[in-house]
């Protein structure tokens, strides 16, 4: 009996941590200054002065509007929906709940 319940203690803990894990997601917190606002297409290039992801790089957000040009030239921080930055690719800018425009 004591054997059969040290199983399913374990079976349950390992499903547990399986199920946390699943749900974790990891984003990469950004910094630089703003180079570039594209309405049009929704991308935002930042010169990028972390130390893992540096350089001229380019980034989607959702929702951009007219009052945006004021982030020209402004240094910001963002988590972007990646824990890396590779490349050429185009990450997405991620904005918490309600700070969307």
């Amino acid at each position: 009996m004591r054997r059969f319940i040290t199983i399913i203690t374990g079976i349950t803990l390992l499903v547990l941590l399986n199920i946390h894990s699943a749900q974790a997601i990891d984003r990469l917190i950004l910094s630089g200054v703003v180079k570039a606002v594209d309405y049009k297409s929704g991308i935002i290039t930042v010169d990028v002065k972390s130390a893992s992801c540096p350089g001229i790089k380019k980034f989607r957000v959702d929702d951009l509007s007219i009052s945006d040009t004021s982030l020209i030239g402004k240094h910001i921080s963002f988590p972007i929906d990646s824990s890396t930055c590779k490349g050429d690719t185009i990450y997405k800018i991620v904005l918490p709940r309600g700070e969307g425009r």
